[in-house]
């Protein structure tokens, strides 16, 4: 509930503040590096439980109905508030409520970790198609920006675990 009131917060700033591409991808990174360095990664149980027949079809439903809930009200936000919900992360809250269900709080706070991590990619693939698309045409730029997501993800993975939690020797 607190993660969603602060990206509910997090939207009206930014709405109000209006950043260029560079500005907010600037604050894009300064953030998801605090965020990284306040999520230690936790040590958890090689054994894994069995997931019950219902978990899949379950989290394809709610997953689902996010989805359908933000597009449904998107015609009626416009096009900047509807871009600033669009990041909304709906696989990240299905996928923290059931491996907290099913594999405890430390394997939840590894995902939601990772998901910060990967966050990298996903401006970095974004920021190229605002950049290229003009220039490239849509096909290659979304290949350019699918390679520049996948690199960025590969190079901040690749980093030692102490860069992200600000103790480096």
């Amino acid at each position: 509930m607190l993660a969603t009131l602060t990206f509910i917060a997090a939207t009206a700033i930014l709405k109000v503040l209006a950043l260029g591409l560079l500005s907010a991808s600037g604050l894009l990174l300064l953030t998801l590096a605090l965020v990284s360095s306040k999520t230690p990664d936790k040590p958890t149980s090689a054994i894994k439980m069995a997931k019950p027949w219902w978990d899949l079809p379950s989290r394809i439903v709610i997953a689902v109905t996010f989805v359908l809930l933000i597009t449904s009200l998107a015609g009626r936000m416009g096009p900047v508030l509807s871009g600033l919900i669009a990041p909304f992360p709906v696989f990240a809250i299905v996928f923290a409520a059931f491996t907290l269900q099913t594999e405890g709080s430390a394997a939840t706070c590894n995902l939601l970790r990772g998901i910060v991590l990967s966050s990298v990619g996903f401006a970095a693939f974004f920021m190229t198609i605002a950049l290229t698309t003009s220039q490239l045409g849509l096909s290659s730029a979304y290949l350019l920006a699918a390679g520049l997501g996948i690199l960025s993800n590969f190079i901040f993975h690749s980093l030692p675990g102490q860069f992200w939690t600000g103790k480096m020797n």
